[in-house]
């Protein structure tokens, strides 16, 4: 059974009460819910914790592209980890954007080549390429919006004691690589959103 049928066998009285969302739709083919690249208030973290949880996002990330974990792939693993570390303290207010990452890494900001020490700058140009051909071929379920990103849409606060069930179909976001980096940029930003409400 689909997940479309499985919804449709929902009594009505229990379907007014769930909320169905279809990550990677486009248009009127479902109901989208995008995720950001990193979790909110990244940037007002200690240093340390800040740069575990960049890293985190980098592995992901690289994970969507092709990198692995090990081998030639670690530098700009790492070289990605300190471009999101770095920028999130100069974007503290707002999602970080796919789009904005890539212009900070291929332009090369100081900051990011005082960060990655004696690593070799060029590294960037390949990375912010590699960014870009995944922002290009895959980026809608990065583009945020205020009406679609997972936390305001799955927990809303102005009537905690009637949050609707969600459900989260994960299908259309393709293959493995992309499903897993939802899955835990989702879990990222759940884990947040925990620590500043503790009482839900």
């Amino acid at each position: 059974m689909t997940f479309e049928q499985q919804s449709t066998a929902i009594p009505a009285g229990i379907a007014s009460r769930i909320a169905r969302y279809t990550p990677g739709t486009l248009g009127d083919a479902g109901r989208p819910l995008s995720i950001a690249i990193t979790p909110p208030g990244l940037g007002q973290l200690p240093g340390a914790e800040r740069q575990q949880m960049a890293n985190y996002c980098a592995v992901a990330l690289g994970g969507i592209m092709g990198y692995k974990a090990a081998g030639l792939d670690k530098t700009p693993i790492a070289v990605l980890g300190q471009a999101i570390a770095v920028l999130s303290t100069l974007q503290t207010d707002n999602p970080l954007s796919i789009d904005r990452l890539i212009s900070f890494i291929a332009e090369q900001d100081p900051l990011l080549v005082n960060a990655i020490g004696v690593l070799d700058p060029k590294h960037c140009k390949k990375l912010a390429e590699d960014l870009q051909t995944l922002s290009l071929m895959a980026g809608h379920p990065f583009n945020l919006s205020a009406n679609n990103s997972p936390l305001s849409s799955c927990w809303p606060r102005l009537n905690p004691q009637k949050t609707r069930l969600s459900l989260i179909n994960l299908g259309s976001l393709g293959d493995n690589a992309s499903i897993l980096f939802w899955v835990s940029q989702f879990l990222l930003n759940l884990n947040r959103y925990a620590q500043w409400h503790p009482l839900g």
